[in-house]
Protein backbone atom coordinates (compact mmCIF):
# COMPACT_ATOMS: atom_id res chain seq x y z
CA UNK A 1 0.00 0.00 0.00
CA UNK A 2 1.48 3.52 -0.80
CA UNK A 3 -1.30 6.18 0.73
CA UNK A 4 -2.05 8.30 -1.86
CA UNK A 5 -0.79 11.92 -1.67
CA UNK A 6 -2.55 13.50 -4.06
CA UNK A 7 -6.09 12.57 -3.48
CA UNK A 8 -5.81 13.44 -0.17
CA UNK A 9 -3.98 10.87 1.78
CA UNK A 10 -0.61 10.61 3.78
CA UNK A 11 2.81 10.54 2.90
CA UNK A 12 4.17 7.18 1.47
CA UNK A 13 5.16 5.41 4.45
CA UNK A 14 8.85 5.50 5.68
CA UNK A 15 11.01 2.69 4.38
CA UNK A 16 9.23 1.65 1.31
CA UNK A 17 10.83 4.92 -0.35
CA UNK A 18 15.05 4.53 -0.24
CA UNK A 19 17.56 6.90 -1.50
CA UNK A 20 20.22 3.68 -0.69
CA UNK A 21 19.93 1.01 -3.13
CA UNK A 22 -16.09 -1.55 -12.42
CA UNK A 23 -17.06 -4.58 -13.94
CA UNK A 24 -14.28 -6.83 -16.09
CA UNK A 25 -13.68 -9.30 -18.77
CA UNK A 26 -12.74 -12.91 -17.78
CA UNK A 27 -9.36 -13.80 -18.88
CA UNK A 28 -7.64 -16.77 -18.34
CA UNK A 29 -3.78 -17.94 -19.65
CA UNK A 30 -3.90 -19.78 -22.47
CA UNK A 31 -0.82 -21.91 -23.70
CA UNK A 32 -2.28 -21.88 -27.16
CA UNK A 33 -1.73 -18.06 -27.44
CA UNK A 34 1.75 -18.19 -27.08
CA UNK A 35 2.80 -22.34 -27.03
CA UNK A 36 2.99 -24.92 -24.67
CA UNK A 37 4.19 -24.20 -21.71
CA UNK A 38 5.48 -20.82 -22.19
CA UNK A 39 7.29 -19.69 -19.47
CA UNK A 40 9.49 -22.92 -19.12
CA UNK A 41 12.77 -22.10 -18.13
CA UNK A 42 11.97 -18.78 -16.29
CA UNK A 43 12.02 -18.41 -12.78
CA UNK A 44 9.90 -15.23 -11.13
CA UNK A 45 9.83 -13.66 -7.83
CA UNK A 46 6.32 -13.15 -6.42
CA UNK A 47 6.08 -10.71 -3.55
CA UNK A 48 2.83 -10.14 -1.43
CA UNK A 49 3.16 -7.18 0.10
CA UNK A 50 3.16 -6.52 3.95
CA UNK A 51 2.59 -9.52 6.47
CA UNK A 52 2.55 -10.49 10.06
CA UNK A 53 2.10 -7.77 12.57
CA UNK A 54 2.29 -5.42 9.75
CA UNK A 55 -1.01 -5.43 8.07
CA UNK A 56 -0.94 -2.91 5.07
CA UNK A 57 -3.79 -0.80 4.72
CA UNK A 58 -7.07 -1.40 6.22
CA UNK A 59 -10.58 -0.75 5.53
CA UNK A 60 -13.48 -1.92 7.56
CA UNK A 61 -11.75 -5.37 8.81
CA UNK A 62 -10.10 -5.75 5.62
CA UNK A 63 -6.47 -6.07 5.87
CA UNK A 64 -4.42 -5.82 2.67
CA UNK A 65 -1.74 -8.21 3.77
CA UNK A 66 -4.70 -10.88 3.41
CA UNK A 67 -5.85 -10.07 -0.43
CA UNK A 68 -2.20 -9.51 -1.23
CA UNK A 69 -1.30 -13.65 -0.29
CA UNK A 70 -4.70 -14.11 -1.58
CA UNK A 71 -3.95 -13.21 -4.95
CA UNK A 72 -0.20 -14.14 -5.50
CA UNK A 73 -0.94 -17.18 -4.45
CA UNK A 74 -3.07 -17.44 -7.15
CA UNK A 75 -1.00 -16.13 -9.83
CA UNK A 76 1.32 -18.42 -8.76
CA UNK A 77 -0.66 -21.39 -9.43
CA UNK A 78 -1.09 -19.78 -12.84
CA UNK A 79 2.47 -19.35 -13.65
CA UNK A 80 3.36 -22.71 -12.76
CA UNK A 81 0.66 -24.22 -14.83
CA UNK A 82 2.83 -22.14 -17.81
CA UNK A 83 6.06 -23.79 -17.07
CA UNK A 84 7.38 -20.75 -14.26
CA UNK A 85 9.52 -21.82 -11.63
CA UNK A 86 7.83 -19.19 -8.40
CA UNK A 87 9.51 -18.66 -5.54
CA UNK A 88 7.74 -16.34 -2.76
CA UNK A 89 8.58 -14.24 -0.41
CA UNK A 90 6.17 -15.30 1.76
CA UNK A 91 3.62 -17.53 1.79
CA UNK A 92 1.55 -17.36 5.00
CA UNK A 93 0.70 -14.74 6.98
CA UNK A 94 4.19 -13.76 8.52
CA UNK A 95 5.91 -10.45 8.88
CA UNK A 96 9.17 -10.43 6.27
CA UNK A 97 10.87 -7.59 6.48
CA UNK A 98 11.83 -5.31 3.39
CA UNK A 99 15.58 -6.39 3.65
CA UNK A 100 14.85 -10.15 3.63
CA UNK A 101 12.71 -9.79 0.22
CA UNK A 102 15.66 -8.01 -0.99
CA UNK A 103 17.75 -10.78 -0.09
CA UNK A 104 15.39 -13.50 -2.00
CA UNK A 105 15.81 -11.88 -5.25
CA UNK A 106 19.33 -11.56 -4.84
CA UNK A 107 20.17 -15.12 -3.87
CA UNK A 108 17.25 -16.79 -6.88
CA UNK A 109 18.14 -14.08 -9.75
CA UNK A 110 14.72 -14.56 -11.51
CA UNK A 111 13.72 -12.98 -14.28
CA UNK A 112 11.78 -10.77 -13.13
CA UNK A 113 10.28 -9.65 -9.76
CA UNK A 114 6.89 -8.89 -9.28
CA UNK A 115 5.83 -7.01 -5.80
CA UNK A 116 1.34 -7.17 -5.50
CA UNK A 117 0.32 -4.75 -3.08
CA UNK A 118 -3.31 -2.54 -2.73
CA UNK A 119 -3.87 0.80 -2.25
CA UNK A 120 -5.49 2.88 -0.04
CA UNK A 121 -6.45 6.95 0.53
CA UNK A 122 -8.17 9.50 2.43
CA UNK A 123 -10.65 9.89 -0.73
CA UNK A 124 -13.09 6.63 -0.87
CA UNK A 125 -13.55 7.80 -4.08
CA UNK A 126 -10.13 7.43 -5.38
CA UNK A 127 -9.42 3.83 -7.65
CA UNK A 128 -7.84 2.82 -10.34
CA UNK A 129 -4.57 0.40 -11.17
CA UNK A 130 -0.95 1.58 -11.16
CA UNK A 131 2.46 -0.08 -11.54
CA UNK A 132 5.97 1.23 -10.00
CA UNK A 133 9.47 0.94 -11.13
CA UNK A 134 12.60 2.60 -10.57
CA UNK A 135 15.20 0.99 -13.55
CA UNK A 136 14.84 1.54 -16.90
CA UNK A 137 15.33 -2.14 -18.05
CA UNK A 138 11.84 -2.51 -15.83
CA UNK A 139 9.42 0.00 -17.38
CA UNK A 140 8.53 -2.47 -20.41
CA UNK A 141 7.14 -4.79 -17.80
CA UNK A 142 5.57 -2.19 -16.03
CA UNK A 143 3.95 -1.11 -18.76
CA UNK A 144 3.14 -4.56 -20.13
CA UNK A 145 1.49 -5.61 -16.21
CA UNK A 146 -0.15 -2.04 -16.06
CA UNK A 147 -1.72 -2.54 -19.63
CA UNK A 148 -2.81 -6.11 -19.07
CA UNK A 149 -4.43 -5.22 -16.02
CA UNK A 150 -6.28 -1.90 -16.78
CA UNK A 151 -7.77 -3.32 -19.90
CA UNK A 152 -8.96 -6.46 -19.23
CA UNK A 153 -10.24 -5.61 -15.28
CA UNK A 154 -11.43 -2.11 -17.41
CA UNK A 155 -10.12 -0.43 -14.40
CA UNK A 156 -9.23 3.71 -13.94
CA UNK A 157 -5.71 3.72 -15.42
CA UNK A 158 -3.26 5.84 -13.08
CA UNK A 159 -0.34 4.96 -15.23
CA UNK A 160 3.11 3.99 -14.41
CA UNK A 161 5.68 5.88 -12.44
CA UNK A 162 9.41 5.63 -11.68
CA UNK A 163 9.96 5.75 -7.81
CA UNK A 164 12.92 4.22 -5.17
CA UNK A 165 10.96 1.94 -3.61
CA UNK A 166 13.22 -0.49 -1.91
CA UNK A 167 11.98 -3.86 -3.18
CA UNK A 168 12.37 -2.38 -6.86
CA UNK A 169 15.20 -0.01 -6.53
CA UNK A 170 17.57 -2.87 -4.68
CA UNK A 171 16.90 -5.43 -7.47
CA UNK A 172 18.99 -6.36 -10.23
CA UNK A 173 16.40 -8.00 -12.72
CA UNK A 174 13.59 -6.32 -14.11
CA UNK A 175 11.09 -5.72 -11.14
CA UNK A 176 7.82 -3.51 -10.50
CA UNK A 177 5.38 -3.14 -7.63
CA UNK A 178 1.47 -3.27 -8.86
CA UNK A 179 -1.08 -1.37 -6.25
CA UNK A 180 -4.13 -3.24 -8.08
CA UNK A 181 -6.65 -1.27 -6.56
CA UNK A 182 -8.35 0.71 -3.45
CA UNK A 183 -8.84 -0.63 -0.46
CA UNK A 184 -10.87 2.19 0.71
CA UNK A 185 -12.62 2.38 -2.25
CA UNK A 186 -15.99 0.11 -0.88
CA UNK A 187 -16.98 -0.86 -3.94
CA UNK A 188 -13.33 -1.78 -4.98
CA UNK A 189 -12.67 -3.47 -1.18
CA UNK A 190 -16.03 -6.11 -1.54
CA UNK A 191 -14.69 -7.14 -5.48
CA UNK A 192 -11.09 -7.48 -3.86
CA UNK A 193 -12.54 -9.70 -1.16
CA UNK A 194 -14.11 -12.48 -3.82
CA UNK A 195 -12.28 -15.17 -5.32
CA UNK A 196 -13.30 -14.62 -9.02
CA UNK A 197 -12.11 -11.27 -8.98
CA UNK A 198 -8.65 -12.10 -7.34
CA UNK A 199 -8.63 -14.88 -9.61
CA UNK A 200 -9.76 -12.56 -12.64
CA UNK A 201 -7.32 -10.40 -11.45
CA UNK A 202 -4.38 -12.36 -11.04
CA UNK A 203 -5.17 -14.20 -14.80
CA UNK A 204 -4.62 -10.55 -16.03
CA UNK A 205 -0.96 -10.00 -14.22
CA UNK A 206 -0.15 -13.54 -15.83
CA UNK A 207 -1.34 -12.92 -19.22
CA UNK A 208 0.81 -9.46 -18.91
CA UNK A 209 3.99 -11.48 -17.93
CA UNK A 210 3.34 -13.67 -20.98
CA UNK A 211 3.08 -10.16 -23.15
CA UNK A 212 6.32 -8.92 -21.66
CA UNK A 213 8.28 -12.17 -22.42
CA UNK A 214 7.25 -12.47 -25.14
CA UNK A 215 8.11 -9.03 -26.72
CA UNK A 216 11.57 -9.95 -25.35
CA UNK A 217 11.80 -12.88 -27.50
CA UNK A 218 10.70 -11.64 -30.63
CA UNK A 219 13.13 -8.18 -30.22
CA UNK A 220 15.94 -10.83 -29.11
CA UNK A 221 15.61 -12.56 -32.65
Amino acid sequence: MIEDAVEGGSSIPAGWQSSVCGGFKQRRILAGSYGTRPLTGKTIVLDAGHGGVDPGAVRAGVQEKDLTLAITLRLKALLEEQGATVVLTRDRDTLVELARRVQINQAVKPAVFISIHINASENSAADGIETYYFSDESEPLARALQGSMTSWMQEKDRSVHRRGFYVVKCSAVPAVLLEVGYISSSRKRSLLEEEQYQAHLASTIGAGILEYFSKIAKSSN
